[in-house]
């Protein structure tokens, strides 16, 4: 690390090596190839690890407040992803 006073947070040993993903809203979501976990604070705090739908799978539901419809008025709705980390 460059710069370790600017570090927000320091997890040790949960994220090394591994896929992280932005989503819509600021979102994060990680993968440790087992099992997931999302953020909305910019890394801070994650959510407890949930399993896959496989080794490789997960569905992802989140709360989005700002969805256009098709008017492209911001309405809430619930996204459903399947992520894949390869």
């Amino acid at each position: 690390m460059t710069r370790p006073d600017e570090m927000l947070a320091f997890h040790d040993g949960l994220f090394g090596g591994h896929a992280f993903l932005g989503l819509e809203g600021g979102r994060i979501h990680f993968s440790n190839g087992t099992h997931y976990s999302v953020n909305a604070d910019g890394g801070v705090t994650w959510s407890e690890p949930y399993p896959g739908l496989d080794n490789r799978t997960a569905l992802l539901a989140y709360s989005n407040f700002n969805y256009p419809d098709a008017q492209g008025r911001k309405r809430k709705s619930i996204p459903v992803r399947t992520i894949t980390v390869s």
